[in-house]
């Protein structure tokens, strides 16, 4: 069995980075074709590395009161100065790489309804406002399907 170096690579760099899930990677050298499918205990599971980080880069600080199982959690953290209360989910069945259509999916697949202005950041991160339970929330996806869900303040 031949394992083409651009999908051992993907594959490589995918766990380096916590087990993140690599559903299909397909290589682009001319005169190759394939997909490689990588599964890990660790890809379906908040760990609070990722979880860090992912919030920093969405300028949150101050991360602490961590509380989470296998797909979904809590947090408390800072934003603009304020303290905030965030809750986790991990999206199931994510494939990467993320596109509007299946982040809006997913999203409404988790009961999100009114999934308003949904667009990329340069971070590669998708951000949205959407209603949750009667409540408007402010979201941040990233790029293995970790959806942050902060109530909106103005609500």
């Amino acid at each position: 069995m031949t394992l083409k170096m651009p999908m051992m690579t993907a594959a490589i760099v995918a766990l380096a980075l916590g087990g993140a899930t690599v559903t299909q990677a397909q290589t682009s050298m001319p005169g190759t074709t394939g997909s490689a499918a990588i599964q890990s205990d660790a890809a379906s599971k908040l760990n609070e590395t990722s979880i860090r980080t992912t919030l920093g880069m969405q300028g949150y600080s101050e991360v602490r009161d961590l509380k989470m199982n296998d797909r979904s959690g809590e947090v408390k953290a800072k934003r603009d100065g304020k303290d905030v209360s965030l809750k986790l989910k991990q999206m199931r069945d994510v494939q990467t790489p993320l596109d509007e259509a299946s982040v809006r999916k997913s999203l409404e697949d988790e009961g999100y309804k009114s999934v308003e202005n949904l667009k990329p950041e340069d971070t590669g991160f998708f951000k949205a406002k959407a209603e949750r339970d009667g409540d408007d929330v402010r979201l941040f996806v990233d790029n293995q399907g970790l959806v942050v869900e902060e109530q909106d303040s103005d609500s």
